[in-house]
């Protein structure tokens, strides 16, 4: 007899006792059983996503990590930028999530330096997400940085500055 359970969460992993009748077709009230243990062994399998995918200053993200494996795992994820431009809060995030459920984690990015003047710049992160067994899982995003001051107000601020110099020299002129 070959028993395999599907591979799915509902297929919990461990020990079941089982109960094998067999009964003769010629001769229904004939029948033998025989008891044993189906061992039902433990995988890993998960998903992951960042919502949102790309990610403005102050907003709070997400990562969303779902055991698709039949046993309880413990899932690490750190965050990396190629640049070395960023700060993530927190660095690392480490769940325990139980079979078939989801669980989501907050965090925040930011610029290690603040930039004083421009426009939106964008930076490309990921979160690279592993468990005990199995590759681990890398999930691309990117974040979007406003400087603290806009490019389109310096040229403001300078015909602002020449107009207030112009009328000051003109009622100083005089």
């Amino acid at each position: 007899i070959n028993i395999q359970p599907g591979r799915n969460a509902q297929s919990r992993a461990g020990r079941y006792p089982i109960v094998v009748r067999v009964t003769s077709q010629a001769s229904p009230d004939q029948s033998v059983e025989g008891r044993t243990i189906l061992n039902v062994g433990a995988f890993s399998q998960f998903a992951c996503e960042i919502r949102p995918s790309r990610l403005k200053s102050r907003e709070v993200a997400q990562l969303r990590v779902s055991n698709q494996g039949n046993a309880k795992n413990v899932f690490q994820a750190s965050f990396q930028d190629t640049a070395d431009e960023l700060r993530f809060e927190p660095p690392q995030i480490q769940m325990q999530i139980e079979p078939g459920q989801t669980v989501a984690a907050d965090f925040k990015v930011s610029r290690k330096k603040a930039r004083w003047l421009g426009g939106e710049q964008f930076n490309n992160f990921s979160a690279q997400v592993s468990c005990a067994e199995g590759a681990p899982q890398i999930i691309p995003a990117e974040f979007v940085n406003r400087a603290l001051l806009p490019s389109w107000l310096l040229p403001i601020l300078v015909v602002l500055c020449l107009l207030l110099a112009s009328g000051a020299a003109v009622i100083y002129g005089n």
